[in-house]
């Protein structure tokens, strides 16, 4: 099992959630369907900027991981081993499965919830109807107590194939609220989830084709159009997490830099692991769009590519597939004929439903990781659906 590869080589990502997590099809043939048919898929995991040796922190340090997904230990400060990531990908699971994860986030800032060392309640996977087996998997893999889950991969891995086979294909019930409408756990996507971290498996020095997209500065005066920035950098990113030339790095991985504090890009190439990175700023004025982005090597702080755009919002659909484009070209990618058309694809003709998706997507990726931010999502998708009914994006 690649996990194992890692547990050897002591590694602890210590971010995983489903942000950093992310199934494709692999080239030329068909992606998981909705029937419950696995498919041919790969798993990349977009996010190392936080991985470290096992047993390396030290007590009291910030905390900078995603708090809904992170042990105890993990929330704590404490030292931690395998064992941490384990319990942060049977989190990501059960908010697969429920769309909410086993411990309630009050707020971002919370640092010890009342029931951290409580054993999460069964009742959200047994109201979705997840198979028993499968529970009791995910129960043992979320434990507060690390003495309590699965002491390696391999152990999980086993635990989730062995019962895995033990039900039919299972598909979760659709609901709104939930950023994965409907969820299909057929027989080995669960072992899938504990395979993706053979991504691990990298070099001490930073990749030179890894990237990460910071924070773009809005310059628009109004903090209201700040959710018009982030969608762009949002969007860019995404279109670059698919070409599997790439590592990058993913957009909360980004945002512990914001555009508002001056950033030592050696010092983030360096936490983060990447050779580059890009950074913006827009300014949007009604229906007009201004946007300046840069292509920079951390290293001395070179850019290596930089240009300034202006357009109106309906041909500004189209820019993010553009500058992915030649930023993917600046750092001499092989995309793939298939890589390269879904990176360029205009995602909708309609400027005024792209607005509503991008505030839409604003909620969706929220740190609270609440029902209600999926639900005020969900309308605003609606609404950018009504304007254009073939918007995939606002449909997925």
């Amino acid at each position: 099992m690649a996990r194992a590869l890692a547990e050897h080589r002591g590694l602890v990502h210590r971010d995983l959630k489903p942000a950093n997590i992310m199934f494709a099809a692999e080239e030329g043939k068909a992606p998981a369907s909705a029937e419950g048919s696995a498919g041919e898929a790969w798993v990349k995991v977009i996010d190392f900027g936080l991985a470290q040796l096992e047993e390396t922190e030290a007590p009291g340090r910030r905390f900078l991981d995603t708090f809904a997904f992170a042990s105890p230990e993990q929330i704590e400060g404490r030292a931690l081993d395998i064992r941490a990531d384990l319990y942060s990908l049977g989190a990501t699971l059960w908010f697969a499965l429920t769309g909410q994860p086993p411990r309630k986030l009050n707020s971002p800032d919370e640092s010890r919830p009342p029931d951290l060392w409580t054993r999460p309640s069964l009742a959200p996977l047994e109201a979705r109807g997840v198979p028993a087996p499968l529970a009791a998997v995910l129960a043992a893999a979320v434990a507060p107590d690390r003495k309590e889950r699965p002491q390696s991969a391999l152990s999980l891995a086993a635990s989730c194939k062995s019962v895995s086979t033990t039900w039919p294909a299972f598909r979760g019930k659709r609901w709104s609220g939930c950023p994965w409408k409907r969820i299909v756990i057929p027989a080995g996507i669960a072992a899938a989830l504990i395979a993706l971290v053979s991504f691990f498996i990298f070099a001490g020095a930073p990749r030179e084709k890894s990237i990460a997209v910071l924070p773009f500065r809005n310059l628009s005066g109004d903090p209201a159009n700040a959710f018009f920035a982030e969608g762009i950098q949002d969007d860019i990113l995404s279109r670059l997490v698919k070409i599997r030339d790439l590592k990058v790095i993913s957009r909360f991985g980004a945002a512990r830099y914001p555009a508002d504090v001056p950033r030592d890009l050696q010092k983030v190439g360096s936490a983060l692991g990447v050779r580059h990175v890009v950074e913006g700023s827009l300014r949007r004025s009604g229906d007009h769009v201004f946007l300046h982005v840069a292509l920079i090597d951390t290293r001395d702080g070179r850019e290596i590519w930089a240009q300034g755009y202006s357009r109106n919002l309906a041909d500004a659909i189209n820019l993010q597939g553009e500058l992915a484009t030649v930023i993917a070209n600046a750092l001499n990618a092989r995309l793939s004929p298939e890589e390269s058309a879904d990176v360029r694809a205009t995602p909708t003709h309609n400027p005024d439903a792209f607005v509503l998706y991008l505030r839409g997507r604003k909620y969706e990726t929220s740190l609270l990781y609440a029902i209600s931010d999926y639900e005020a999502a969900e309308v605003l998708y609606t609404q950018a659906i009504a304007l254009d009914p073939g918007f995939a994006l606002a449909h997925a």
